[in-house]
């Protein structure tokens, strides 16, 4: 430091700035902070009213030093918040302003004195304090730039979620006494662990907007920043439900860090008005609550993607994690360049996640004009598809005027990203749907080769399987998506279902009313426990868990059919036929399809009927169903009829030899209109599955 620079004292606002000694004063108290932070303030105060680009800051500040930018945007973050706290903005425009690709600039007013002339002003212990940090700093430059157990300066959290508004931070979160030790990082846990090591949850953002709808724009945009960072091979991401589960919740980042086993959260508010945007984002550190790293991006609509792009390398630089080549590109690989046709998908993924028929009819409307915005938008297609191979479930339509759209967006948006593991996985699971196994699991392994840690890859592969009667490979593939979504109940209701399948009732059980406990109205754990309790004799309960299920469908036909198939064999024969007569008025209206049909029958030991109504659906098309013809409830009760082994066959699964009742009629040789899948089954008569 020149001694020309020394021998300055520059006052603004209520503050006082030492150069010499490096330190800050308000009203004569002193500020604690780094003395990095300070060199940072004392270079733009030097040259106030001027732009400063961000590199020639950072030669400035850390002249001898080689670091990454993140260092500079947590100095300033530090810097705003002690400084917005208790001054006041200069117009419309604060004392420390980011110019978008330009720099920053100090707005405030500002008087230079010579220090000489503030005699009294530091006193003896201040000076050896300074003089002792300041060395400190020098010998640690590498510790200092980690920021590990920087104190965390926005509120954390309310019940609602909020953060503070103003800015503010709550008392006593700037550290007193040895708080600088701990900013150096000598007492931090990060300071020791090797980069590979780090994992992060990124929690739905705070919709701060006046307007509630934005919400799913906050969705959206921590969905986009999580995918981005799953393809970082030396991080850990949790998947999607497993962080949104904590949204509008007054949790802590420790515990949130213990429950999804991360190190890190990322956390945000959104503040939107038009095509204004204000993002702030927190990287912390789950293990003390301290930030790690953290900013403010004030953009317009049509910046987003570029700031998506500094929001991830700017946590990728706060995890000290580097990226080269390929890996770089696609972390930051963009869907689309058009803002109209991204802002039309984040809100058909809002939709689409809230899962009823009217919200995914919404849904699939949007992923629609976002391609018309964007044809080349592979992920509005997937979206798309996804819509279209989920629907039924909600309207008990059938399959086949689904499947034909399905096909061409599941096609589409892999001609369009060969490279997109969503983009593979859909397509299998549309192959899957439609009973062509091959292609199916073609897709779908190369949906992992391209993702390993994409969970919904792994779900379908578990379900291809588990059609398949390949119970112990459908187990392996389910537990694996569970273990990158922890806290989904959809994968742990089908982890009971494997237990279930290779005949382990008891875990099944455990699993399903665990679900419960947690996640009440979750349908598809009421509707398997309804069978499971039929099984061990407990009617009633059985009843009254698949009527749960049915009231939280709003009367879907494939809950529906479960309550009737449940009610004939609990011996309610007049109970079972009523919900045959509900189903013709849905099929009548196109809201049941044959398979519904099916299992009723299948109760009432009707198995002509049955099997007559398995065949409709697949001679018409309706396959979407089919996919679970070898549950249990058609798999005990039908395996001795030919036609039904016939129907095995035509599907594309291979008969089982020691089917429940085999008789010795060979069926005819109807020709096999689907690819044979390989044939190493399980022959447990307990298969039971629903579409996720």
């Amino acid at each position: 430091m020149s001694k020309t620079r020394a021998d300055k004292i520059y006052e603004f606002e209520d503050f006082r700035l030492d150069a010499a000694h490096l330190l800050l004063y308000r009203k004569g108290r002193e500020i604690t902070l780094a003395p990095k932070v300070v060199e940072t303030l004392l270079a733009l105060v030097e040259r106030h009213g001027e732009v400063l680009s961000k590199d020639e800051l950072m030669r400035v500040v850390w002249a001898d030093s080689i670091v990454e930018e993140g260092n500079l945007s947590q100095n300033l973050y530090l810097l705003r918040k002690v400084l917005n706290r208790t001054a006041t903005d200069v117009g419309d425009k604060p004392l420390i302003e980011t110019l978008y690709r330009r720099g920053y600039r100090f707005n405030g007013d500002v008087s230079c004195i010579e220090s000489g002339t503030a005699k009294g002003f530091l006193s003896e212990s201040d000076k050896n304090q300074t003089s002792a940090l300041k060395t400190s700093t020098n010998n640690h430059h590498s510790s200092v730039e980690r920021r590990d157990n920087v104190p965390a300066l926005t509120e954390r959290r309310t019940n609602g979620q909020k953060f503070s508004e103003n800015g503010d931070y709550p008392p006593q979160t700037f550290a007193p006494a040895n708080a600088y030790q701990a900013y150096n990082g000598k007492s931090s846990a990060r300071a020791s662990s090797h980069p590979n090591d780090w994992s992060i949850a990124v929690l739905p953002f705070v919709n701060m907007s006046s307007e509630a709808e934005n919400e799913y724009f906050c969705d959206g945009l921590a969905e986009e920043l999580l995918n981005a960072l799953a393809k970082i091979d030396d991080l850990k991401v949790a998947a999607r439900t497993s962080a949104f589960s904590f949204k509008n919740k007054n949790v802590e980042a420790g515990e949130i860090g213990k429950t999804l086993n991360v190190k890190t959260v990322l956390e945000g508010s959104v503040r939107r008005s038009g095509n204004r945007l204000r993002i702030t984002v927190q990287l912390i550190n789950a293990a003390d609550g301290y930030h790690l790293w953290s900013e403010r991006y004030d953009r317009e609509m049509r910046d987003i993607f570029d700031m998506q792009d500094e929001i991830t390398l700017a946590v990728v630089g706060a995890l000290k994690l580097k990226l080269f080549g390929e890996e770089k590109a696609a972390v930051l690989k963009r869907g689309t360049d058009s803002p109209e046709a991204y802002e039309l998908y984040l809100r058909g993924l809002f939709y689409f996640y809230k899962r009823t028929a009217e919200d995914i009819r919404k849904a699939i409307e949007l992923f629609r004009q976002a391609i018309e915005k964007d044809p080349n938008y592979a992920l509005a297609y997937v979206g798309l598809t996804d819509c279209y191979l989920i629907i039924t479930v909600y309207t008990g339509n059938g399959a086949r005027e689904m499947l034909l759209p399905a096909k061409a967006a599941a096609t589409r948006a892999a001609e369009i990203d060969n490279s997109s593991a969503e983009a593979h996985a859909t397509l299998g699971h549309f192959y899957f749907r439609s009973l062509e196994w091959q292609a199916a699991e073609r897709e779908i392994k190369r949906a992992i080769e391209l993702n390993p840690n994409y969970a919904a890859a792994h779900f379908w592969y578990s379900e291809y399987f588990r059609a398949l009667r390949r119970f112990d490979e459908a187990l392996r593939e389910i537990k694996r998506a569970q273990e990158l979504d922890l806290l989904s109940p959809s994968f742990r209701v089908f982890v009971g279902l494997a237990y279930w399948n290779l005949g382990n009732l008891d875990a099944a059980v455990n699993e399903w009313q665990q679900i419960i406990e947690t996640t009440p109205n979750f349908l598809l754990a009421h509707s398997f426990l309804a069978e499971a309790y039929l099984r061990r004799g407990r009617g009633e309960e059985a009843i009254a868990e698949a009527r749960k299920a049915v009231d939280l469908s709003g009367r879907g036909s494939l809950f529906l059919c479960n309550l009737g198939y449940v009610y004939a064999l609990a011996g309610k024969r007049a109970e079972a036929l009523a919900v045959i007569e509900e189903l013709k008025e849905k099929h009548h209206a196109g809201e049941a399809v044959g398979f519904h049909f099916a299992q009723v029958y299948t109760g009432l030991k009707d198995n002509n009927q049955a099997v007559s109504w398995l065949e409709r659906d697949f001679e018409a098309g309706d396959t979407m169903l089919l996919t679970n013809v070898t549950n249990s409830y058609f798999y005990e009760h039908l395996g001795g009829d030919s036609r039904y082994q016939n129907l095995l066959r035509r599907i594309g699964i291979p008969a089982d030899e020691n089917a429940p009742g085999k008789t010795t009629n060979e069926p005819s040789q109807a020709q096999t209109t689907k690819p044979q899948p390989s044939s190493k089954q399980h022959n447990n008569k307990n298969c039971i599955s629903l579409i996720l």
